[in-house]
């Protein structure tokens, strides 16, 4: 069976984060392949990594965790480690950041099918808008990748 890596990017906001794997935890899933969850961090608190993993753990997933411990910050250097795993296993990933929560079952297969089909290597999980009054003639929920 194929993977499929889920790139998580999180940096000291524990609450959005665990409500972003509790929504992929209950809601994410991709036909025909194994999701391989990595948590990348950029030196948060104590703790906000040890929660993270311990939520996923519950679950009975353990997550590769990527921590950027080598002088190198921020969202670009937290990404890098990321994909680097991520490629490691797959040559193609998703990444989203710790503030996207899946309300409603998703059931990536078919997207991670067309990945293939263009041969393209990575894609960003997030919403399409971020206020109501934006959503007109759009409904609510639409994915930009």
């Amino acid at each position: 069976m194929k993977t499929l890596p889920v790139c998580i990017f999180t940096h000291n906001r524990t609450a959005c984060a665990l409500a972003t794997v509790e929504g992929l935890l209950t809601n994410l899933k991709c036909t025909g392949r194994q999701i391989k969850y990595i948590v990348c961090d950029d030196r948060s608190e104590p703790g906000h990594v040890n929660a993270i993993v311990a939520r996923f753990r519950e679950s009975g997933i353990d997550p590769v965790i990527k921590l950027n411990n080598d002088g190198r910050t921020g969202l670009g250097a937290s990404m890098n480690k990321g994909l680097e795993e991520a490629f490691s296993c797959s040559y193609e990933c998703l990444r989203l950041e710790d503030d996207w929560f899946l309300k409603r079952p998703l059931d990536l297969g078919k997207w991670a099918d067309k990945m293939d089909e263009l041969s393209i290597g990575s894609v960003r999980l997030g919403m399409m808008f971020r206020k109501p009054n934006e959503l007109l003639p759009f409904k609510e929920g639409l994915l930009r990748v």
